[in-house]
């Protein structure tokens, strides 16, 4: 029966072990997750809300550039080559964990699209640059 014990204590450890291995990453760019991601909501034909939320050892810049990114990709999904921000908010949740204070980051963005680019005196962002900056920045791979 003790061997069973141990077997099973080992095996908790191993558990624990792999689980705060994982939580001790950045937040990979991905899909909404356990351990954050982006997410986005379709507000009209061409304006749409996009967030980014990390977890407490993704940077701020990150966050809001993978923000940026997501922007980017849902323009180019949607036939649309250019966007501008309408509104953009960026804040942080504190966590407090084993006696430390963990940050995590979160950026949303509310986007207008526009097939041709249009003159507005404010930043427009091209959509293609945007994506191939961002990804080159963080050595994503490329996806199609």
């Amino acid at each position: 029966m003790s061997k069973e014990i141990e077997m099973y204590k080992k095996t908790i450890i191993l558990f624990l072990v792999i689980f705060l291995n994982g939580c001790v990453t950045k937040t990979p760019y991905q899909s909404i997750a356990y351990s954050g991601g982006y997410s986005s909501t379709t507000i009209d034909e061409n304006i749409f809300k996009v967030s980014f939320k990390g977890n407490g050892f993704t940077s701020k810049e990150r966050v809001e550039d993978f923000t940026l990114l997501r922007s980017a990709e849902i323009t180019l999904q949607y036939g649309f080559k250019y966007f501008i921000i309408i509104n953009n908010d960026s804040y942080s949740t504190l966590t407090a964990y084993q006696n430390n204070i963990y940050s995590k980051p979160s950026s949303t963005n509310m986007i207008k699209c526009f097939k041709r680019k249009p003159k507005l005196n404010t930043i427009i962002y091209n959509a293609d640059f945007i994506k191939k900056s961002i990804k080159e920045k963080y050595n994503l791979h490329q996806k199609t």
